[in-house]
């Protein structure tokens, strides 16, 4: 979905990136994003495996 509303209306989406789940992700997430975010678990919808990141042992306690 994010790549339809990029293409149909980018203005109204949120700072995004869709990233493999490697440790160079991993540090470009740290490097781009200020506390609190949100992250996404690949392939769920509907609410389920979002989560809001407040820190970085926060952030590194959902990547187990």
């Amino acid at each position: 979905m994010t790549r339809a509303f990029w293409a149909l209306c980018p203005e109204h989406v949120p700072h995004t990136v869709i990233l493999p789940a490697t440790a160079s992700s991993i540090e470009q997430v740290l490097d781009n994003f200020t506390y609190p975010f949100v992250a996404k678990e690949v392939r769920n919808s509907m609410g389920q495996g979002v989560h809001f990141i407040e820190s970085r042992s926060d952030f590194a306690d959902r990547l187990q």
